[in-house]
């Protein structure tokens, strides 16, 4: 009996472990469209389907020659706005700097094209509700640097928005941008569902351990 509560409690941990972590939306198949993140404010509207706490995001931005680093000046800001008319709204989380940025492997105009991961501090996004995931990778917005958010042959979502020099109003810039979303959902319980699945799985165990013992 000690072996077979051992078993039940290591299919349950796998069942939260699987739920807690991991990639929750993701529109990376990249385009030779992007838009310039420096001199302007860019924006991409996402929708989950189930809610999650974000974690961390990557965006894919591609280099013009000589714009990293000889005139990036380093400086990466984000924000999260609900949304409004097909437009972002009101600012609902917002925060600077990036964790890493890699070469993806992949160009943008014979360019390289790196992915640049940030945290997003624990949002809580609601499932079905749109938000658009703001990016402005400078200090200010003196001096375009020639950073373009990469964008995506996939359609899960609409086109971006952008701010010239920051200032409203927003704009359609045509493109639908390449990034993904992950969580890492240490608080949440699984659901009811999924827990119905383990519970079922362990009595199976149950069952085939009577079995046994009954022999």
């Amino acid at each position: 009996m000690k072996n077979l509560k051992v078993l039940a409690v290591a299919v349950l941990a796998l069942g939260f472990s699987a739920a807690q972590a991991g990639l929750v939306y993701s529109n990376v198949n990249l385009s030779n469209n992007g838009n310039e993140a420096t001199k302007w404010l860019q924006a991409e509207d996402f929708t989950l389907s189930a809610s999650a706490t974000l974690t961390s995001a990557t965006v894919y931005m591609g280099v013009t020659a000589g714009a990293v680093p000889a005139v990036w000046d380093g400086n990466w800001q984000w924000g999260i706005y609900s949304s409004a008319g097909s437009q972002p709204d009101a600012l609902l989380a917002s925060g600077s700097g990036i964790s890493s940025a890699v070469d993806s492997g992949q160009s943008f105009f014979n360019s390289a094209v790196y992915a640049f991961t940030f945290d997003l501090n624990d949002f809580a996004a609601t499932a079905g509700q749109t938000y658009y995931l703001g990016i402005h990778a400078a200090k200010d917005f003196s001096q375009r640097a020639g950073l373009y958010w990469v964008g995506s042959h996939d359609s899960v979502g609409g086109t971006g928005q952008e701010l010239y020099e920051g200032n409203t109003p927003w704009n359609s810039n045509g493109v639908e941008h390449a990034f993904s979303l992950s969580s890492d959902q240490r608080n949440n319980v699984p659901e009811p569902g999924s827990l119905a699945l383990l519970l079922a799985a362990a009595a199976g165990m149950a069952a085939g351990y009577r079995r046994r013992a009954a022999r």
